[in-house]
């Protein structure tokens, strides 16, 4: 528990950046490409995860990396031509996750 001095010196530094240069680099924005396709939450992690994850290859590389179970088990569903099947999958997932919000 920091006290209100503290707290306030704390929060006054954090807007001025002057906690470190590791830190501040996080709260910069991302540039370039990926950071053009727009960040979002991935649909199928848990509610509490924080982390954003970039529209365009960053989302389909989290879906076939954390998520190769589900993406297994969607394919098997589907039935026909795999590609097709991961293709469609992963277009539900990208849409469910633009449901929940593109963040720029």
């Amino acid at each position: 528990q920091l006290s209100s001095g503290l707290a306030r010196l704390f929060i006054t530094r954090w807007e001025r950046r002057e906690v470190g240069t590791r830190k501040a680099n996080i709260t910069r924005r991302p540039t370039g490409k990926a950071a053009c396709a727009g960040w979002v939450c991935c649909p199928l992690c848990p509610a509490t995860s924080m982390r954003k994850i970039n529209c365009g290859s960053g989302l389909r590389n989290h879906l076939d990396m954390v998520h190769a179970t589900e993406r297994a088990a969607a394919v098997a569903e589907h039935g026909g031509e795999e590609q097709e099947a991961v293709d469609a999958w992963h277009e539900d997932m990208a849409s469910l996750a633009a449901k929940h919000g593109i963040f720029l």
